[in-house]
């Protein structure tokens, strides 16, 4: 619980520093009220590295948005998290902050989780060269912030109600792997519904996955207006 004084510094930190409107932090605040809940000067510390590491205004206010605990984060916990992805992958400081401003949530990673998933990656069946792998972590960091043995079980369940080739299992993990963060038994009940309304799928939910896996985050209607535009197309 913060006192009113307490948060009043908060919100001033969050309005001058940050560059948040009130009415972008009354949002996040009614959300859920941990968004204020951060020590100020481990914020005043990161938000320093962060501008030193040349993130704009702009990323630094829709990170802000869109992470609840951004200003949470222990700086030095990230500098390290930078420099063992810049280490593993060589990925460059500009990339660096365009994955941060794409998906904040996933720009800090322990060592060895990211060491975890790079070796999942690049095992059977999969098999991604290192590039492909800095490249998935440029699109998706978000993946590599979970283990390797979740990330597996999580394919397994997939791959169990929906086989896909090795082809197919590539184009899915490159641009829609970020499913593999969710809760399996949720997503696997999606396609159940979607497979209950339109029976023709079912043969077809290997192609659905690989070519408009991320969809299924989406809600109903505009999933199958997706599934439509798939279908008209010839991906379906």
């Amino acid at each position: 619980f913060l006192h009113p004084a307490q948060l009043m510094a908060r919100i001033c930190f969050l309005a001058y520093d940050v560059g948040l409107t009130a009415e972008q932090m009354r949002a996040r605040y009614g959300q859920n009220a941990k968004f204020m809940q951060f020590d100020l000067d481990g914020a005043r510390q990161l938000l320093g590295w962060l501008r030193a590491q040349h993130v704009s205004d702009d990323q630094l206010r829709m990170a802000s948005m869109s992470n609840l605990y951004l200003w949470s984060f222990d700086v030095v916990a990230v500098q390290r998290s930078k420099q063992r992805v810049q280490q593993r992958l060589g990925v460059t400081d500009a990339q660096w902050v365009k994955a941060f401003s794409l998906q904040p949530a996933g720009f800090t990673v322990r060592p060895e989780v990211l060491d975890g998933v790079i070796a999942w990656l690049e095992a059977e069946p999969l098999e991604f060269s290192r590039a492909e792998v800095r490249q998935q972590w440029r699109s998706i960091p978000l993946l590599f912030t979970a283990p390797a043995a979740t990330l597996q079980h999580n394919l397994e369940r997939l791959l169990s109600r929906c086989p896909l080739s090795k082809q197919q299992l590539r184009s899915f993990l490159r641009g829609r792997s970020s499913l593999l963060c969710l809760d399996p038994e949720s997503l696997l009940a999606k396609l159940d519904s979607l497979v209950a309304e339109l029976p023709g799928l079912e043969t077809r939910l290997d192609r659905l996955l690989a070519h408009g896996g991320t969809a299924l985050n989406l809600g109903k209607d505009v999933l199958l207006g997706k599934i439509s535009c798939l279908s008209e197309y010839g991906k379906l």
